[in-house]
């Protein structure tokens, strides 16, 4: 046999992150650091490969909308393509085949959050509808839910309900807000085909 050796950060991540942060080692600089470390994720990323199925990638298509010249949005931020907004900025333009990459990358964002923040088990649909809702909202307000947070807590029952909350923006309902969450709450109750 042998000797292999594995870090302790590595097996277990979330213990060591605690450690650290108790032990002062974590490099944080002041209490409120220590506790974003302390509460950072507990899986690496590349654990979880997850992907948006196709009914889930056609409820962000049709919801985001194809934009190849930089518009801002009901609030005011600068978006482009597939809904794109991190580096999206006046005057910019796109290609059909940049959008569809700059979606793909930004999903990612998104799969990764529904994976590292929901612990209960979830279909493939159930993982689509809540990739498009945090695409859509952002992993912050994902994590802030009580939507997230009845679910970890086995209320299933109570999720769909709590999709339909998340239709304002800027302090008004917006029809199209209320459409999008209407198809991501029908595709968390579809069962798998």
């Amino acid at each position: 046999m042998g000797n292999r050796c594995l870090s302790a950060e590595r097996v277990v991540p979330h213990i060591y992150r605690m450690s650290a942060t108790w032990l002062g080692l974590s490099g944080a600089r002041s209490r409120e650091e220590a506790q974003v470390i302390e509460t950072s994720p507990t899986r690496p990323q590349d654990v979880d490969e997850r992907r948006i199925n196709a009914a889930g990638l056609e409820i962000v298509k049709r919801f985001e909308g194809l934009r190849l010249r930089a518009y801002r949005d009901p609030v005011g931020i600068w978006t482009i393509g597939y809904g794109h907004t991190r580096t999206a900025h006046s005057g910019m333009t796109l290609t059909q085949q940049q959008a569809e990459d700059l979606l793909r990358d930004d999903l990612r964002e998104a799969e990764r959050a529904v994976s590292r923040l929901v612990i209960a088990p979830l279909n493939d649909n159930e993982f689509a509808a809540l990739v498009s809702f945090t695409f859509n909202l952002g992993q912050g307000n994902l994590s802030a839910s009580t939507l997230l947070r009845k679910l970890n807590s086995g209320q299933r029952g109570e999720v769909p309900k709590e999709f339909l909350r998340w239709n304002r923006a800027g302090g008004k309902v917006l029809n199209g807000l209320t459409a999008r969450r209407f198809a991501e709450m029908s595709l968390f109750m579809r069962p798998e085909d």
